[in-house]
């Protein structure tokens, strides 16, 4: 069933954005190159990107939960005492 917008209310419409916004459990396993059973692992054992619990089963991310996430575990690899 489509969300339906009611014309003379922004806050349905502003509803309606931020979920569109937010990624499921699928959608995160695909960006990450991971599993969605590894996610599901993550979250039981409190690891990985934080999520939001919308209701029982029902898990969302932010995009910019998730970016940061990356960010924070990015490694990069840089020369040691001025040597390659």
């Amino acid at each position: 069933m489509p969300y339906l917008v009611c014309m003379d209310s922004n806050k349905h419409a502003e509803a309606r954005t931020m979920q569109e916004q937010l990624l499921n459990e699928r959608q995160v396993a695909e960006l990450l190159g991971l599993q969605v059973r590894t996610l599901q692992g993550w979250r039981f054992r409190r690891r990985g990107p934080g999520f939001i619990r919308i209701s029982g089963k029902c898990v969302r991310y932010s995009p910019a939960t998730i970016q940061a996430w990356i960010d924070a575990h990015a490694k990069t690899t840089a020369p040691v005492n001025g040597h390659v």
